[in-house]
Parts: structure tokens; sequence; C-alpha cells
């Protein structure tokens, strides 16, 4: 499908089409399967085989004729590109020990087995009584939560008799080494840079980032759709080439249906992409690539509105603070919640502290001071990252922060302490190669000036 969407245009380097077609494939399967539940009201593994099989021959027959009719459309490979296989092979090696701590963590945490595992069972073995998966009495496994992942799940246990444990824990190889490749080959497309490996090495051995990897919960998939969503639109931007808005657009569809917090994210990118393309260079051109966005993501965003419409329960975790006498919002709340932030950020700052104050008490330095890194090199960068061709992520990132941390203000269900302590670096995990990808981004890149 990659291969048809990029048709007329100048394609991605070869590496690149390898770690977006698991987002795309995987969530056109999500998408298939869950139109399976519509119809049938229960699993039919013969309609889902069917759909994928129809598919399958048409992209291969369309491809064919493509490849017959118009041969110069279809130079995927140049012999130039050949020596970028071998970065491939670079991170395939990367990726083994991956792969085998994986095994350490096979039935991910806690919120695996309990929610999104639970989830991909109840679709898979509860026939007709599927959506008792709704029922508020499993409030604790969250079921107002979109089904992207579960689906993912289903179609791997597709011809299988029984839910293995084998294939939640693949989803999660799969979609960590794909965003790690991605954050490599993308930089290297934009920035003409192989440096980016030393980026997915450093993920690679940081052990919160591969702990919360495979924990086979949703927060990777939000991290690969928003790397993704937000890298096509960057390339949508310097190349004016569709191929990238259709992608983007069917991208930012999946993200709204991978979690709460993705359809946050979806809503964001999809209201930035508009000023960001067309700021400073109105015309026609943009405004068609625009259409071509907004088509693709109405069609990804389906399966959303179908969901919310029509399956989504009410959030049985959620009270307004905002109006709740009994747990009302207040400055406290606040104060603690950005505390929690400085102090998950800053925790080798602080644990330095703790040595000249015995009273203090040291905290879990999670990410080893990446995130302390990341913010020198932002007010060292002398206003690289906040360039008009990057200004995307910078304004998506403050905005995303902003709406997750008004919901931790305004729901006063958990308490707060508590509601951080398990959440906050799972949303810092979703962001940071996104993160990662803006700041090298910026610095790397051979052109100083914006030209527009």
């Amino acid at each position: 499908m990659l291969l048809l969407i990029f048709r007329h245009d100048n394609r991605p380097d070869p590496l690149n089409f390898i770690f977006l077609s698991p987002g795309l494939g995987l969530g056109i399967s999500a998408g298939i399967v869950f139109l399976n539940f519509i119809i049938f009201d229960q699993l039919n593994r013969g309609f889902i085989l069917t759909c994928h099989g129809v598919l399958l021959l048409s992209f291969i027959l369309w491809n064919i004729k493509i490849f017959f009719s118009d041969k110069n459309h279809f130079t995927w490979i140049t012999p130039q590109q050949t020596k970028h296989i071998l970065w491939l092979f670079a991170l395939i090696i990367l990726s083994i020990p991956l792969w085998y701590q994986a095994h350490f963590y096979i039935f991910g945490g806690w919120d695996a087995w309990s929610t999104w595992n639970l989830k991909g069972r109840f679709l898979f073995l509860g026939g007709e009584n599927w959506k008792n998966l709704f029922n508020p009495i499993l409030w604790r496994a969250s079921p107002h939560y979109p089904l992207l992942l579960p689906f993912i799940n289903v179609w791997g246990w597709i011809f299988l008799d029984y839910p293995q444990y084998q294939v939640p824990a693949f989803t999660s190889f799969l979609f960590t080494f794909s965003t790690i490749g991605l954050l490599y080959t993308g930089l290297k497309q934009l920035t003409k840079s192989n440096a980016g490996i030393l980026l997915a090495g450093a993920l690679l051995t940081l052990p919160n980032y591969l702990k919360l990897a495979f924990s086979q919960y949703c927060d990777i998939i939000i991290s690969y759709y928003m790397l993704g969503s937000l890298f096509c639109l960057i390339c949508t931007r310097k190349t004016n080439h569709k191929s990238y808005m259709i992608l983007a657009g069917l991208f930012v569809g999946f993200l709204s249906f991978a979690k709460s917090e993705g359809l946050m994210a979806a809503v964001i990118i999809s209201t930035l992409s508009f000023p960001f393309l067309w700021w400073r260079n109105p015309s026609t051109e943009k405004r068609k690539l625009l259409k071509y966005f907004l088509i693709a993501a109405f069609v990804a965003f389906i399966p959303t509105i179908i969901f919310h419409v029509f399956y989504q329960p009410e959030n049985q975790t959620f009270i307004n603070g905002i109006v709740s006498s009994e747990k009302p919002s207040n400055f406290l709340r606040l104060k603690i919640i950005l505390g929690f932030y400085l102090l998950e950020i800053g925790a080798p700052i602080w644990n330095i502290i703790t040595l000249f104050n015995s009273s203090l008490q040291t905290i879990d330095a999670k990410w080893n001071g990446l995130w302390i890194i990341i913010i020198l090199g932002l007010i060292l960068s002398k206003g690289k990252c906040f360039r008009p061709k990057m200004m995307l992520i910078p304004l998506f990132l403050l905005l995303y922060i902003l709406a997750f941390t008004a919901y931790y203000y305004i729901n006063t269900y958990f308490e707060i302490g508590w509601w951080l302590q398990v959440t906050l670096h799972r949303l810092l995990f979703a962001l940071l190669p996104t993160v990662l990808f803006w700041f090298f981004y910026a610095v790397w890149d051979d052109n100083a000036a914006d030209v527009e």
C-alpha cells in the first residue's frame, strides 16, 4: 500500500518504508477486525482473512499494473540507496537484546494483563458476549478506552486456537523497533546524517524505556503514530508531496483510536497542520494537500467515531473537580502536579541535593538525566529548535502537555500523588522519541535558515 501511496512522488528512503509499513498495515488490520465485530457481532475468522486476502491481492495486482505501465515511477531502491541496508542490519543487531529482554517481561505490566490483554482475550474468546467488556463493573479495565491495541492482538491470534501471550509481546517489540527505527531513518532522511543510530542505541540501552516498551501498554503505539504523523507533516512541508500528507492523515486517525491521550494528540496535530502548512505560503497546491490530509484522516477516524458514538461507556473514573464540592480542584493539587513534573525530569539533580541534606530522601532517577540533557540542549540551541519549518513539534508538545496537565488538575477521582506516580512516566515515555526527533533535527539540519 505504501508503494501505491508514494506512486508519483519521490519515495522515502527504503529504510523508512520498512518502519512506516508496520503502523500502516496493523492500523488497517485493526480497522478490519473492528468492522468484523460491527457486522457479525462476534469474531469471524473467515471474514477477516478474506478481507486481508482481497486487499493483499488488490495491492499486488495494482502495483504490477503500475510497474508495466509506468516504470519510471516505480523506482524504489536506487543503486546509491543499497548501502543504506547496512544500517538496517545495524538496527537489527541492536534489537536482538531488545527481543531477548522482552522475554523477561513476557506478560507485561499490570495495565497490560488487566486492561489491554484482557480486552483482547474478551474479543477473541467472548463470542457474541464481547460487548460485556464495556460493562461498568469492569471499570478497573478502563472500558471507555478505544480498542486499537486489542484489535491488533486479535489479528495476531487469528491463526491460533487460544490467545497466546507471545503475540502481545511481539506487538510491543514490533512497535518499539519501528519507533526507534523511524526515529533514526526519519532523521537520516531530513538531515542526511547517520548519527541518529546513536539515538537508537541510547534508547535501546535505557532501562526505564525498555521496561515501558515491554509492558505491552498502548503507550508505545501512541509514541509510534505520534512520531510518524509529525514526521510525515514535516516532510510534506519540505517536499509538497501529497503522499506524505495522506500517510499523515491515516496515522493521525489510527492515533485517535489508540487511547484517550491518543485522541487528544490527534486533534491537536490535525488542528496545527493547517497553519503549519499554510503559514507564509498559502496556495492552491497547499489547499489540495490539506484536502488529501482531511480525506485520509476522516477515513482513519471512522473507527474512533463509531466507537465513541455507539460503544464507549461513561468514564467511571472521572470527577470534575471544578464543580465538585466533595473533591474540588485546588491550588495544592496544581502545586503537586508541577512539583512532580520537576522531580520526574530532574531526579538526578534532586539526588545530588540529598547528599548535602540528610533529611531528604533520594528518588528513582528513571531517565538517567536524559530529560535534563534535552532541556539543556534546547537552551543552548540558540533558537534552532523554534524555526518555522519545525514549529509544529514544539507547539504540539506545549498544547499536549497543557492538555494532560489540565486533565490531571480537573479529574479529582484519583489521589493525585498516586496517579502521577503510575502514569506520568508513561506519558513522558510516549513523548520521548518525538522530543529527540525535534531536538536533533534542529541541531543536525544543514540549512540554518528557513527558506519560505
